[in-house]
């Protein structure tokens, strides 16, 4: 699907204590075609994400880009796609995984590159 983007604002955004966890409140609006939509999706619902950071990342009052389904502008999220930094991330693990378990059984990967 290809997002259209508008403008949006954060009207809440806090960390309380639950009951063994912190739960989330968080929601923001933004306006299509001159009408009010409000949301508190941040990914979309086929993605995971960590509640921690989030009132950080988007504190109470904050502009930011709202990307929303333009065939049903309800449908909203801030942040959608591949996040390439993730994907960044599990690439250096699993080399670092491969680079330690290669050493464990006694190959040298830094001498086998110096040649």
């Amino acid at each position: 699907m290809t997002w259209a983007q508008t403008e949006g604002k954060i009207i809440l955004s806090e960390l309380r204590p639950g009951d063994e966890t912190l739960d989330l409140f968080f929601s923001y609006e933004y306006h299509v075609s001159g009408v009010r939509y409000t949301s508190s999706q941040i990914v979309p619902e086929n993605q995971e994400h960590s509640p921690f950071g989030i009132p950080d990342r988007y504190p109470v009052g904050a502009t930011t880009t709202v990307y929303y389904n333009p065939d049903n502008p309800k449908d909203a999220v801030l942040e959608h796609g591949n996040n390439i930094l993730a994907f960044a991330s599990i690439g250096v693990g699993v080399i670092v995984i491969i680079f330690s378990i290669a050493y464990m059984f006694g190959f040298n990967v830094f001498t086998f590159f110096s040649k």
